[in-house]
């Protein structure tokens, strides 16, 4: 037992991230079937499309099930983990090696074995946070006078997945655009403006991956963009941090200085620096 009120509890995914899987899934899935449907075509050209598009929908399908199946049961000392595809796990808080602090949320190893892996937007992840930090099992996140908040490599995987399907599928329009030859008002539609569109867009994720970042040193916060364009501000004329939904907006008096994502690595560390200099924080109490 570890001592906390409240050791009975399950810990599991809002329904907004089975519903996102459900709908990327529908989308996706109906967008490599429309022209198939509306008998508008079945050339090459559609096919392709298909078959790009349907890994996609295998991806919303996984989402939903992962957010659908995954939770982690609380009895006192005792944890049952539950992911898909594999049987529950019953361990006990004494079996748990160490916890790790990861991009956006927490792994816990059991020796060397990774057992689970909870993010910070499930249920009761404030409780079970500070039950393990109680229990001895937590990382510690220490105040630093230097550090820098960035987005995390998951981040950078998918703009770089994004530039590479995105960018081949405009090359290929640009090279060999008789493929491309259809009545299919999708297919015509998608190939001229989805396709650009997508692909700039994938660009500008990636240069925000590779470039953006906050750096805080002892006296001054840095914010560069995308752009690799800086803008310093002395942390004492940091006002307040306001949580909106799934990003963190940082505040210079009035003004918007930064957005972060629950994500980006670092942003405990920046939140635990903010509040030590008394800066409002306008957030969920699990950040405290």
């Amino acid at each position: 037992m570890t001592g906390l009120d409240e050791p009975n509890y399950e810990m599991r995914y809002p329904k907004w991230v089975f519903w996102i899987g459900v709908v990327g899934a529908a989308l996706f899935a109906l967008l490599a079937a429309l022209p198939f449907v509306t008998g508008e075509g079945t050339g090459t050209a559609e096919i392709v499309i298909a078959a790009l598009l349907l890994p996609f929908a295998l991806l919303g399908v996984y989402l939903a099930l992962h957010a659908a199946k995954w939770k982690i049961i609380v009895e006192g000392d005792n944890l049952t983990i539950h992911m898909p595809f594999c049987p529950a796990l019953a361990i006990k808080f004494r079996d748990i090696t160490v916890v790790a602090v990861k991009l956006n949320g927490i792994i816990g190893y059991v020796g060397g074995k990774r057992i689970f892996a909870a993010d910070v937007f499930t249920s009761n992840y404030g409780l079970f946070a500070a039950q393990l930090h109680e229990a001895g099992k937590m990382e510690t996140t220490q105040k630093k006078n230097s550090f820098t908040v960035r987005p995390n490599k998951a981040n950078l995987m998918v703009a770089v997945l994004g530039v590479l399907f995105f960018g081949g599928m405009l090359v290929w329009f640009i090279f060999w655009p008789n493929a491309f030859e259809t009545e299919s008002r999708f297919v015509q539609l998608f190939s001229y403006f989805g396709f650009p569109g997508l692909f700039l867009a994938s660009l500008y994720y990636l240069a925000h991956s590779l470039f953006w970042k906050i750096t805080v040193t002892r006296d001054m916060l840095i914010v560069r963009n995308a752009f690799r364009v800086e803008k310093a501000y002395p942390i004492g004329e940091i006002s307040k941090v306001e949580e909106k939904g799934e990003n963190f907006v940082l505040y210079a008096g009035t003004e918007k200085i930064a957005k972060i994502q629950v994500s980006h690595d670092g942003l405990s560390i920046l939140l635990e620096r903010l509040a030590a200099e008394n800066v409002t924080l306008d957030v969920d109490e699990q950040w405290l």
